[in-house]
């Protein structure tokens, strides 16, 4: 299977820089999630490797081919678009085989390639229906079921699962992660939902503004994060970032008094604490390490955990607890943290800077 890399693309619409010299390597056979807020340039950068757009600068490799000034039939990938791009009149059999119907693929290879993609995913019951039958689910079969059967072995999906509801769009996660492994396929896919990013990927490509935040390992990007923007776009919920300010022996979170969390100087950083790494207990009845005096703001009952979120000092922290808590806004907490859950960064810019509390931790 091939990988896929992209050296120093860049695109601009209107005099609007889009994509800033993007630099990406996707190994072969993995699942590299493109992941970032709308606008970002994402689905942009995929439709430059599918061909579907030209760069005004780089090239897009696929294996060692430059395919840059190819048209996307020349680059032997299948795309699944976010709105199935179905077609209304066709039956989900004529659906699946079009594409291989206009590249002229003699009959017997097409009932072969379609038989397997029907027992793959579940469609031969599906397949004299016609697309108004389907149900949404159904249709993001169809629709990968035409990618399956090109047998291309790179395949681009660009945020398939929007349409659909919670617990489907978790049911095909599943799906589509297994059936990229049985097949060992590339897939390069687009979402803004860091959950599936998390649950599904080999390699995350965080995105901002048109250029790359953050790529590594899911682990990575959620243990260590090198940028403010990182630490709060991954993890559910999102790292609590509170401003230091100095105080006697070290930094302090701003507004508040006693032992500071952090050696060192706390003006112009930045403290990052992720919600399940936050003890909270009610005064009277906290255990020792760093912790801090605080205050209920609320308290949200998600069914496995709480989340409480406190005002401390200046400042407010959501702590993650398990099961339900039953406490009043008002009430006095006292909250903790091992000194290895504490990320910091610069705030002039957002960069990840060491922590003099510990050795400089980096994900395994």
């Amino acid at each position: 299977m091939p990988g896929v890399r992209v050296e120093g693309l860049r695109r601009s619409w209107g005099g609007v820089a889009v994509l800033h010299g993007i630099d990406v390597a996707v190994a072969p056979g993995t699942l590299a999630v493109l992941l970032g807020p709308s606008g970002c340039g994402k689905s942009t950068l995929l439709r430059l490797i599918a061909g579907l757009d030209a760069p005004d600068a780089g090239r897009v490799l696929i294996g060692d081919t430059d395919v840059t000034a190819r048209p996307p039939s020349g680059r032997d990938l299948a795309m699944v678009f976010q709105n199935y791009a179905l077609f209304p009149h066709l039956d989900v059999r004529e659906n699946i085989l079009f594409g291989l119907k206009m590249r002229r693929i003699p009959a017997a290879e097409r009932a072969r390639r379609l038989a397997r993609a029907a027992e793959t995913l579940g469609l031969g019951p599906l397949l004299g229906r016609k697309p108004a039958q389907l149900s949404g689910g159904q249709q993001q079969r169809v629709a990968l079921g035409r990618a399956l059967v090109s047998e291309a072995p790179l395949c681009l999906m660009d945020e398939p699962l929007s349409n659909l509801d919670a617990q489907l769009r978790q049911d095909m996660r599943r799906e589509i992660r297994d059936l990229q492994r049985r097949l060992g396929l590339t897939l390069l896919y687009v979402t803004h939902d860091q959950t599936e990013a998390m649950s599904m990927a080999d390699q995350v490509i965080l995105m901002r503004a048109g250029a790359v935040e953050q790529a590594g390992v899911p682990e990575a990007l959620y243990a260590r994060p090198e940028t403010v923007f990182a630490a709060r776009f991954i993890g559910t919920s999102p790292m609590n970032l509170v401003a230091l300010e100095d105080c006697d022996g070290g930094g302090a979170i701003a507004g508040t008094s006693g032992a500071p969390p952090v050696q060192g100087g706390g003006a112009g950083r930045i403290l990052g604490l992720r919600p399940e790494d936050v003890a909270a207990v009610p005064e009277g009845q906290a255990g020792g390490g760093p912790g801090l005096a605080a205050t209920l703001v609320s308290c949200e009952y998600h069914g496995a955990d709480s989340l409480l979120t406190c005002r401390v000092g200046a400042e407010r922290v959501t702590a993650r607890r398990p099961g339900l808590m039953r406490l009043q806004p008002g009430t006095p907490l006292h909250l903790s943290w091992p000194a290895e859950a504490m990320h910091l960064f610069e705030a002039g810019t957002g960069r990840r800077c060491p922590n003099p509390s510990l050795p400089d931790r980096r994900a395994a």
